[in-house]
C-alpha cells in the first residue's frame, strides 16, 4: 500500500471544500469514525460487471484485489496498514502515514485532502474532486460505486476510496 503517494495530493496549505449536502456532521450513528460495517469499493469491469478493489469485512479486515491477504485492519479510529496507521481524531482531522499534511472531514462529512475531495452519497455514489475536476469521472457515468450501509459508515467508505487510490500493496 503506498499512502506516501497521497501526499501528492496534499499541499501543504489545505483548501476547504464546499459540502454537497446530504452529510452529516458527526462521525457516525454509532459515534466511531470509521464504523466496522461490510462495505465494497466495486468499479465495471468490461462495462458489465461490477468487480470489488477494495473491501471491508465485518471483523475488521481491509482487503485488496490483488492481494491474496488482507491488507489491513479497520477498528473505529484506526487504520492498521502495512506502512503506517491512519488515526482519526474526535475533531475529524485524519493523520495519514508519509503525508506532509493531515485529511479532514468536512461538514458534510467529505474527505478533503488539500484540495482533494471524497465524498460517498447515501446511495453509494463516489465522488473524488480536485477543485472543479471530477477526476473519476463517475459522478456522470457511475462507474464506481461503494456497497453496503453507506449510510451508517460514510467515512469508513470514504477510506476504502483513499485505499483504492493509493493502490495495491507492493
Amino acid at each position: 500500500m503506498c499512502l506516501a503517494a497521497l501526499s501528492l495530493l496534499a499541499p501543504l496549505s489545505c483548501v476547504s471544500a464546499q459540502p454537497a449536502g446530504g452529510g452529516s456532521t458527526a462521525p457516525s450513528p454509532s459515534g466511531k469514525c470509521w464504523p466496522v460495517t461490510p462495505l465494497a469499493l466495486q468499479a465495471l469491469d468490461h462495462g458489465t460487471e461490477w468487480k470489488a478493489i477494495v473491501w471491508l469485512d465485518a471483523a475488521g479486515s481491509i482487503h485488496h484485489s490483488k492481494s491474496a491477504e488482507p491488507i489491513g485492519r479497520l477498528a473505529n479510529d484506526r487504520a492498521d496498514l502495512g506502512d503506517g496507521n491512519m488515526i482519526c481524531k474526535p475533531s475529524g482531522v485524519v493523520s495519514i502515514p508519509g503525508s506532509e499534511s493531515d485529511a479532514r472531514y468536512g461538514s458534510d462529512d467529505a474527505l478533503e485532502l488539500g484540495a482533494a475531495r471524497i465524498y460517498v452519497s447515501d446511495a453509494g455514489e463516489v465522488e473524488f474532486r480536485e477543485g472543479d475536476r471530477d477526476i473519476l469521472g463517475t459522478k456522470t457515468t457511475g462507474k464506481v460505486r461503494v456497497t453496503g450501509d453507506v449510510k451508517k459508515a460514510r467515512r469508513t467508505a470514504e477510506i476504502l476510496v483513499l485505499l483504492a487510490i493509493a493502490g495495491p500493496p507492493s
